[in-house]
C-alpha cells in the first residue's frame, strides 16, 4: 500500500488477513511491516542547505493531512532548532496542492517582512509557489528561495529546477518487495533484519538533498 489512506484500525484488519507493507506512510499497525524515507532527516538537509546560504527566515508551507505531514512538519521544527532558529520557526497552512502553492505565495507576499526562503511539504506545493512568486515579479532564488519535496519529474524539469529532496523510490520499492516476499513465504532473510517471527519490521531509507537552482 502506497500512501494508504486508512485509520490503524482498518490496517491492522487488513495484516491479520494477509501480508501488507505500506511504503511512504509513517502509520503502522500491528503485523503490518513499513518502509519509509527518513523525513525527519530530510528536512534537516533541507534547512541545514538553506542556512549554510545565510538563510534564518525559512518558512514551511504544510501539507494538511497527507501522508507524511506530521512528520516533516516536526522535522522543520526539530531542524530550525537546532540552527538556533526557533523564533523564526513559521508554519503556513497548506495541503498537497499546487493551489497550496499559489495561496502561500500571496500571504507571503502581503507581509512587510516576508521570509527569505520557503520549504514546502511536497513539490507541487513548491511548484505553485515558484509560479506564482514568479507571476508576481519575485526573482527565485535572489528575491525568496524555494525547495520542495519528494523529487518528482515536475520539480526536475529544466523551467523549473527545484532544489527538493528525493525518497530514493527505487530502494523504497525495492525493500517493499522483499518485505512482502518474506511475509508471503513465512521465512526470513538471512542478513535482511526481517523475519516473520520478529513482529512488523520498519525499514527507514535516509533521503539525499537535491540541489537545484530556486536555492
Amino acid at each position: 500500500l502506497v500512501s494508504p489512506d486508512v485509520d490503524a484500525r482498518t490496517l491492522a484488519e487488513l495484516g491479520s488477513r494477509q501480508p501488507t507493507v505500506v511504503v511512504g506512510s509513517d502509520l503502522t499497525a500491528p503485523g503490518v511491516d513499513t518502509v519509509r524515507a527518513d523525513d525527519d532527516a530530510g528536512m534537516a538537509l533541507l534547512v541545514g542547505h538553506l542556512h549554510e546560504r545565510g538563510h534564518r527566515t525559512i518558512s514551511f508551507v504544510d501539507g494538511g493531512d497527507a501522508a507524511m505531514s506530521a512528520t516533516r512538519r516536526e522535522g522543520y521544527r526539530r531542524a530550525m532548532r537546532a540552527h538556533g532558529l526557533e523564533r523564526e520557526i513559521d508554519v503556513l497552512p497548506g495541503d498537497p496542492s499546487e493551489d497550496a502553492g499559489v495561496r502561500a505565495a500571496a500571504a507571503l507576499l502581503r507581509r512587510q517582512s516576508p521570509p527569505s526562503a520557503v520549504l514546502a511539504h511536497n513539490d507541487m506545493i513548491a511548484t505553485g509557489l515558484l509560479l506564482a512568486l514568479r507571476s508576481a515579479g519575485v526573482a527565485v532564488p535572489e528575491g525568496l528561495a524555494v525547495a520542495g519535496y519528494d523529487d518528482t519529474r515536475l520539480g526536475a524539469l529544466s523551467s523549473i529546477a527545484l532544489t527538493t529532496v528525493s525518497q530514493d523510490p527505487a530502494r523504497l520499492a525495492e525493500e517493499a518487495l522483499l518485505l512482502a516476499v518474506v511475509r508471503a513465504g513465512g521465512s526470513g532473510v538471512s542478513g535482511s533484519g526481517v523475519s516473520d517471527a520478529a513482529g512488523e519490521a520498519a525499514v527507514v531509507v535516509p533521503p539525499r538533498i537535491v540541489i537545484r537552482s530556486t536555492t
